[in-house]
């Protein structure tokens, strides 16, 4: 299930049965980025989690913010 959250820039991805988010993903200037919820893996597959407070940051910050630390997906 795909939704919208805060500035409704990025498409969220959910479970439908349980809501939980799966993962994120954004097109910045052509080129789409996308975060996991590293919290549904193994850890051992992933480096340490980054902690970010998105409600406390403008709509052009967290576009900033989200292309500095969201992987950059070939699709």
């Amino acid at each position: 299930m795909v939704h919208h959250q805060g500035s409704e820039q990025a498409d969220f991805l959910s479970c439908r049965s349980c809501k939980v988010i799966v993962a994120v993903s954004i097109y910045i200037e052509d080129e789409c980025l996308g975060a996991l919820n590293a919290s549904l893996l193994a850890s051992s597959l992933m480096l340490p989690s980054t902690t970010v407070s998105p409600k406390l940051l403008a709509a052009d910050e967290k576009i900033e913010r989200w292309a500095s630390v969201w992987l950059h997906l070939q699709l």
